[in-house]
Order: C-alpha cells, then sequence, then structure tokens
C-alpha cells in the first residue's frame, strides 16, 4: 500500500504543491511550483528555485526526512 500526503503553500499568486509517497520500505517526494515556460520568463522560473530548496530544507527538518539525495529538477513545458 502507497500512502501520499499533499500539502500547498502560497508564493504570490502561486501555490506549489508538496507530496510525499510513502510505499513502506521507500518513499518519494515533490515539491512543485506549476510555471510554464513561454507563459512566465526563464528569470522569474529561476527566482523560484531558492525558495523551493528552503522549503525543501524547512519539510527535512520539521518532519524528519532524509532530503539530502533530493535534487531540484527543471521540466520545460511548452504551451
Amino acid at each position: 500500500m502507497t500512502v501520499a500526503e499533499t500539502w500547498s503553500y502560497r508564493v504570490g499568486n502561486l501555490e506549489p504543491r508538496i507530496q510525499i509517497y510513502d510505499a513502506g520500505n521507500s518513499f518519494s517526494f515533490n515539491n512543485g511550483i506549476g510555471l510554464t515556460a513561454g507563459a512566465v520568463s526563464d528569470e522569474r522560473i529561476a527566482a523560484y528555485r531558492p525558495l523551493i530548496e528552503q522549503v525543501n530544507e524547512h519539510v527535512a527538518s520539521a518532519c524528519g526526512l532524509d532530503l539530502s539525495g533530493i535534487s531540484v529538477i527543471e521540466y520545460r513545458q511548452r504551451r
């Protein structure tokens, strides 16, 4: 059985979501902001990276999760 927990937080007018999937013997973590390249400048997309990293650090500390192997990956989607 996999248990998924989802939280959202507010950044300006955006609502990023954190999702943690616990499969019992492993877990996965996702902290994402949905920005579509082209609709949002590359500079604005890059400005959110430090925020995502700070939130990851806070969640790791507050929840006792080892996120040391987690990296920020940018998925580029075009409209």
